[in-house]
């Protein structure tokens, strides 16, 4: 049994033989669910604030609303342009 906490351990989107099926760096998708939970961590108030004390701008979060979606498709479709 896995004694690390949940957020400490790794999860991937591919399980098993899919890994080496869709290329060498396949293991490097999580699963949809964070690629969703950065978006919204991204465009939360607090981060908006975070964003522009530290940098004097807010963030674009687009691309983790792209990868959450290039995600899903891979997810139902197990098309690899999605990866």
């Amino acid at each position: 049994m896995d004694n690390r906490k949940r957020e400490d351990r790794f999860e991937c989107e591919l399980k098993g033989e899919e890994l080496g099926k869709y290329g060498p760096h396949s293991w490097m998708v999580r699963p949809c669910e964070w690629y969703l939970q950065e978006y919204k961590d991204c465009k939360s108030i607090k981060a908006r604030l975070h964003q522009y004390f530290i940098s004097g701008t807010t963030d674009n979060c687009d691309h983790w609303r792209d990868d959450y979606h290039n995600c899903y498709q891979f997810r139902n479709n197990k098309n690899p342009t999605y990866l």
